[in-house]
């Protein structure tokens, strides 16, 4: 759909995003307005190889000393939210970090975490929220799922309050990477975008041997399967009526 959506996608870490990515570059290529909102910084781990293989015996007294996980944490977030933003120019995306801690991001119980976002749904206004699936297997994309699904509620709950004015997006769904019982009911063909994705992957080498979309191509093949398509992206979505199961845009 070109030029009219603003889609907008909250991941827990930088690189949790690369599930999607072939997704956000069709958007961008259509001339559509795209925001990813990274919860944390991702400020918990840097794979120790290549250049950053010095960082392993830190990481090693991290684990007992507070002080130095602490300091390396800090060094860690300096690289991690760069290789985010190289990330984001690629698709001009505007970027949002919520600064919430890596490993530790609060459940939807937190008030102020979901006040938090849902000011940034209504200041934004995204006509399409994406993110992860509630039943991944990694907590912090557990709870940034509900979150989300909590925050998409009240964006448009007229007698919630806020400083800014309701807002209800068009589409709200969820990803998948590796959750139980996710039964998508649209895919999105990517074929033209596919490639991207190496692209993609060479702005996070501090993570490039566990960064999710390493396997995002070969996900996509299989998918695709199910379609008329070479490669597509799968979600669940909800907010709209869905005549087709497939397509080259959300309904």
């Amino acid at each position: 759909m070109k030029g009219l959506e603003h889609l907008a996608i909250f991941a827990a870490h930088p690189d949790d995003e690369g599930a999607v990515w072939a997704t956000l570059c069709k958007y961008s290529e259509y001339g559509n307005r795209i925001s990813i909102i990274w919860m944390t910084y991702g400020d918990r781990f840097i794979a120790p190889v290549g250049k950053y293989v010095h960082y392993l015996p830190l990481l090693i007294k991290a684990i007992y000393k507070e002080n130095i996980r602490e300091r390396l944490s800090r060094r860690i977030k300096s690289i991690r939210k760069k290789e985010a933003l190289k990330a984001a120019n690629l698709i001009k995306a505007t970027p949002y970090f919520l600064e919430f801690k890596d490993t530790k991001i609060p459940d939807p119980t937190n008030f102020e975490a979901v006040q938090k976002i849902t000011n940034l749904i209504r200041k934004i206004r995204p006509s399409i929220i994406l993110t992860h699936f509630f039943r991944e297997g990694h907590r912090d994309h557990r709870n940034t799922s509900a979150l989300i699904t909590k925050a998409y509620l009240l964006s448009k709950d007229e007698n919630y309050k806020s400083q800014y004015p309701p807002h209800q997006a068009r589409i709200f769904g969820f990803w998948s990477e590796r959750g139980r019982g996710f039964k998508p009911n649209f895919y999105l063909n990517v074929t033209n975008q596919i490639n991207k994705i190496s692209e993609w992957g060479k702005c996070y080498e501090s993570q490039r041997f566990r960064i999710v979309g390493r396997f995002a191509k070969f996900i996509a093949k299989y998918n695709g399967k199910r379609t008329p398509y070479s490669y597509v992206e799968k979600y669940r979505i909800f907010g709209t009526k869905i005549s087709k199961n497939f397509g080259e845009f959300f309904p």
